[in-house]
């Protein structure tokens, strides 16, 4: 028996039509399909090939992503922080602020009532000598002194 299948005498494959007389059945669709299959393996190599690079550029696109997604939130994260800093600075600078307007109105009413009084004393000192009346005048020591 030359391979015609283990001697079931059913003829198929490539022995049947080389024993005379034997017709070939014909092939089972799922025979035809399992050689056509065989025709493909290099068409088939080279889509997974193809596959495969193009999930490795997905892939490191998705790496870029998220790379780029950390330092996005990276400098979010700083820029929140500045001006969070920022803010208690304008906060700490206005608090100053009042604390030397609040100086500075007192400090000019203090000097207002010392002029104030000043002139008082002087207008005073100007009503005695128009009234004829001697100023208290300090001795050469005490003007010295």
């Amino acid at each position: 028996d030359v391979g015609g299948g283990a001697g079931d005498g059913q003829g198929r494959g490539f022995g049947a039509a080389a024993r005379p007389g034997l017709q070939p059945e014909p092939a089972s669709p799922k025979e035809i399909a399992w050689r056509s299959r065989l025709g493909g393996w290099k068409e088939r190599s080279e889509q997974r090939e193809t596959e495969a690079e193009r999930r490795e550029v997905e892939f490191s696109m998705l790496v870029k992503r998220r790379d780029e997604e950390e330092v996005r939130k990276a400098l979010e994260e700083q820029r929140r922080a500045e001006a969070a800093a920022r803010a208690e600075q304008r906060r700490r600078d206005a608090a100053e602020f009042v604390v030397w307007r609040q100086n500075a109105v007192l400090a000019r009413k203090a000097e207002e009532r010392a002029r104030a009084a000043e002139h008082r004393v002087w207008r005073d000192d100007v009503a005695r000598t128009a009234r004829g009346l001697t100023l208290p005048c300090a001795t050469l020591e005490q003007a010295q002194a």
